[in-house]
């Protein structure tokens, strides 16, 4: 009997030992699944702020590439505007022929009177000898060239019937001669060259006198800043 009795004592306290085993078991997946959430949590914060991290490095290596091309097309531009002045002195300072800073670049200005007779877009002798002067020095210097032609705003009369579309037609015309003689006279690659017709949509001076008017009449050959990333 007493044997019997210890038997069933013994049972009980292995039936409690592994009840017990089995809630300490519990216990210790549960703490698991909470370490495993907090670290999947963690986790998930550092690849958000790496990516962040990602996004900024990204925003300032474009800043540093935007700032180095900045000042390479300053020192350009620079270097170009040094050899004009070489080349004004050259060619000899006049009110024919004017060079000037722009936002965009450098403008060589030519009156209308060096290149093409009154109300023609044909070049005259003189203006290619002075185009091929000037495109021999354009050639050497970097950077993109466009011809824009410019008028004043009387309207085209004895050549009405040649340009119907009036000063715009003409300047554009003109714009298109000099781009065409600076290719063919002065080996500039034509990708490098393009042009335009303003017609009298952008003048320098007032039209309401002969002499604001001639200065209107002109041609500019603008040497291009180059943009950031071409």
């Amino acid at each position: 009997m007493r044997a019997a009795v210890l038997g069933l004592a013994g049972f009980l306290v292995l039936g409690a030992c592994a009840s017990q085993s089995v809630d300490d078991a519990k216990t210790e997946v549960r703490n698991q699944d909470v370490v495993i959430k907090e670290l999947r949590s963690r986790n998930e914060d550092l690849l958000a702020q790496n990516k962040l991290l990602d996004t900024e490095l990204a925003a300032s290596r474009a800043e540093v590439a935007r700032l180095k091309a900045d000042r390479s097309a300053s020192q350009m531009m620079g270097d170009v505007a040094e050899r004009l002045k070489m080349l004004e002195a050259e060619l000899g300072k006049s009110g024919d022929m004017q060079f000037k800073a722009r936002g965009d670049g450098i403008a060589v200005e030519v009156a209308e009177t060096m290149l093409f007779e009154s109300g023609k877009s044909t070049l005259k002798p003189a203006g290619i000898k002075l185009l091929k002067e000037l495109g021999a020095k354009l050639a050497e210097m970097p950077g993109d060239i466009r011809v824009e032609g410019h008028t004043d705003n009387q309207p085209v009369k004895i050549h009405a019937k040649e340009y119907p579309l009036g000063n715009l037609q003409l300047s554009g015309a003109r714009g298109l001669a000099v781009a065409d003689a600076l290719i063919k006279h002065c080996g500039l690659e034509s990708g490098r060259v393009s042009f335009a017709g303003y017609g009298e949509y952008r003048p320098v001076a007032e039209n309401g006198t002969r002499e604001g008017q001639s200065r209107n009449r002109r041609v500019e050959i603008v040497i291009l800043k180059p943009v950031a990333g071409k």
